[in-house]
């Protein structure tokens, strides 16, 4: 389970605690009496851990971020409340202990009611604590109002509270888990009602809490510096053009080894093809004898059995037709029709004597028959010449 690291500085003491979503696992606090000190601060608690640190979540304790509230808030877009703030910071903030580092976001806390929600923080101080981050070898993930995330170490999420801090005691306007209004207060809480991981540091976990919501949400509010934040950016920035450089490296390696294999796959192909090409070349001169064989057979075999139907025919013809009725031509196309041809008394004695086969249907004059003189014998007599058209019948 990912472990993260939240660190909450006030004008006194840097507060810092590992946690995942189900325990602490490492909490340690470090005073100091001048911002100057904030470096080694910083460089202690990452000696002291018990694993190498790598980013941070931070918080400004109230001390040191302040939280101003504007209800209602004037009629600004996001981007124009960060503008009107950092225009108006001397104004909102009373500054008179150098340049501020604000940042602000409108949050709806009903419909028709918005509250304008600003923080400052000294440039000076924000600077030391990314300088001491940076040279304890730590990340900055965000930096904001400790403050802002504080309900996500109670089980608070809307109304008002009253919190223990290491501060002081806060009374506290909460909407949806974050806080909105901020303000000292001299009554002491109650009995506070902590998460269970922050509860196990017993009389601790007011001087943790900031730490610990930290590991659980971060600040919607950012404080951190302008060259700073460029500098994220252009980090986020590399990091994303170097993860695309990887993928097109590797996209175009694995590109180049999967040409190299089919490369080398149809090489080899050829070459046992080109061995195997004489044996190949006789085995399919042996295959195209064995068909045109095959085939020959099976002409011959179809042929014998045309032979032997033509035959029977023919002399089915010979029995049924009298002498004097004389073929002229005989032909059998593939579709099974038969065409005759000759001379006849009259033409329709010989559809009869064709009608009575069993083998032929269909039997008819293809056209109208024509009277003919012919010789036979030392005699010259007429006939019909006729062409008749019949069906032979199929046989298995």
């Amino acid at each position: 389970m990912r472990r993260r690291l939240g660190i909450s500085v006030t004008t006194t003491a840097v507060h810092a605690l590992l946690a995942d979503r189900r325990r602490v696992h490492w909490a340690a606090s470090v005073s100091y009496s001048s911002p100057d000190d904030l470096v080694e601060v910083f460089a202690r608690l990452a000696s002291d851990a018990p694993e190498p640190l790598r980013r941070a979540r931070i918080g400004l304790g109230p001390d040191v971020a302040r939280l101003r509230a504007l209800d209602p808030a004037p009629p600004f877009r996001p981007s124009q409340a960060r503008r009107h703030v950092a225009l108006e910071c001397d104004r909102l903030f009373r500054n008179g202990h150098g340049p501020l580092v604000t940042d602000a976001r409108i949050v709806s806390i009903a419909p028709g009611h918005r509250v304008l929600v600003a923080a400052a923080a000294s440039e000076d101080v924000v600077k030391r604590v990314v300088a001491g981050c940076e040279q304890a070898g730590l990340d900055v993930e965000c930096i904001g109002p400790a403050l802002e995330a504080l309900p996500f170490a109670t089980s608070y999420r809307e109304g008002s509270v009253v919190l223990p801090t290491s501060s002081g005691v806060l009374h506290v306007e909460l909407t949806r888990g974050r806080a909105w209004r901020v303000q000292h207060t001299g009554n002491e809480p109650g009995e506070t009602a902590w998460h269970p991981s922050l509860a196990a540091l017993h009389e601790t976990s007011a001087l943790y809490a900031a730490a610990f919501s930290l590991t659980r949400a971060r600040p919607h509010l950012d404080l951190l510096p302008v060259m700073s934040r460029q500098r994220a950016e252009r980090g986020r920035t590399t990091r994303l053009l170097r993860l695309a450089a990887i993928a097109a490296v590797t996209w175009a390696g694995a590109f180049v080894i999967t040409a190299l294999r089919y490369s080398a796959a149809d090489r080899t192909a050829a070459a046992e093809l080109a061995t195997l090409a004489p044996r190949l070349n006789g085995i399919m001169v042996v295959r195209r004898d064995l068909d045109a064989a095959a085939g020959a057979l099976r002409t011959m075999a179809a042929a014998e059995h045309r032979r032997s139907r033509h035959l029977s025919l023919l002399a089915e013809l010979t029995r049924s037709l009298n002498d004097s009725i004389t073929l002229a031509s005989l032909r059998i196309d593939p579709d099974s029709t038969l065409r005759l041809s000759g001379y006849a008394p009259v033409a329709d004695q010989a559809v009869v004597a064709l009608e009575r086969l069993p083998g032929l249907s269909n039997v008819h004059l293809e056209s109208p028959p024509t009277r003919q003189r012919i010789s036979v014998g030392t005699r010259v007599v007429e006939r019909d010449q006729f062409h008749l058209v019949a069906r032979l019948a199929s046989r298995q």
